[in-house]
């Protein structure tokens, strides 16, 4: 807003405009004039004052819709974003329901008994339908599946046994799998049999 002082200063040279030049004939032409200059400048210093307020709310305006077309780009990607998570974890969860049930079932896995040559079963639960295992030599199962990228390795996946041939060092183990042999880490699998003491 035009400050209250200028307005009051622009209202009393009005006034006093208005007096002198109603007088006009015992009031000199000089007074006129001057109070005349006096009002006209007082005027043009409240446009002034009124056009750099407006000038300065166009401003803040302009400013302010910057803001709100920027938040506005935000919300409609996060928006996008949302949604795109939103079907890939419905696609999920539809595959996932879409899947057949897997059951636990009880094996038997026959063992060697270390102090004599008598074979006995015991139960272990399963998730897969595997054939009965024969543990009679040192053996592990995979917690995990390991798929390598150097040449040596051997490959399996979770739930295989691997028959022990060597234990490299404290990471890696070798092994064999059906006819492959190679080497794996040892945090990759749950020992059955460990292998004989050097």
């Amino acid at each position: 807003m035009v400050p209250q002082s200028q307005l009051k200063k622009l209202n009393g040279r009005r006034l006093d405009f208005d007096y002198k030049r109603r007088r006009k004939g015992k009031v000199p032409a000089e007074e006129v004039q001057q109070a005349w200059d006096k009002f006209t400048t007082s005027k043009e210093l409240a446009e002034r004052s009124m056009f750099i307020l407006l000038q300065n709310d166009v401003d803040q305006l302009s400013r302010l819709a910057t803001l709100v077309t920027a938040l506005l780009d935000f919300h409609r990607n996060a928006h996008r974003i949302l949604m795109g998570l939103h079907g890939n974890l419905q696609a999920r969860l539809t595959a996932a329901s879409n899947k057949p049930g897997r059951r636990f079932r009880s094996k038997k896995i026959r063992i060697r008994s270390e102090h004599n040559s008598s074979i006995g079963f015991y139960h272990q639960p399963s998730i897969a339908a595997d054939s009965k295992l024969v543990l009679d030599q040192p053996c592990c199962r995979a917690m995990y599946s390991f798929h390598p990228n150097q040449e040596g390795e051997l490959d399996f996946n979770e739930g295989d046994v691997i028959i022990l041939t060597n234990q490299v060092d404290t990471n890696w183990y070798e092994g064999t799998l059906g006819d492959r042999s190679g080497l794996f880490p040892v945090n990759y699998v749950d020992v059955l049999v460990p292998l004989p003491l050097p």
